[in-house]
């Protein structure tokens, strides 16, 4: 099993993750969610490693504001309709 410090950050909308231990597992995505399945993909296909123990290091409000476009207009559809 392979154990990996990931540090997120925030750009443009995206969160960006970088492993501490391996700075060349790089991804991204929208939300924390998607950002740990990518860092496990590319884990799996730069290690041939499926087994890995992720922490996922989050500064304070890096998550806030990163719903996808299409939630924000769900979340507004919603609203208006009630």
């Amino acid at each position: 099993m392979k154990f990996l410090h990931v540090h997120i950050q925030r750009d443009n909308g995206w969160l960006v993750a970088q492993g501490l231990e391996e700075p060349g597992v790089i991804t991204q995505g929208r939300t924390l969610d998607e950002v740990d399945r990518n860092v496990r993909e590319v884990v799996q296909l730069m290690f041939d490693e499926p087994d890995v123990q992720l922490e996922l290091l989050v500064p304070p409000r890096t998550v806030e504001g990163t719903a996808s476009k299409r939630q924000r207009s769900r979340k507004k559809r919603a609203e208006s309709a009630a």
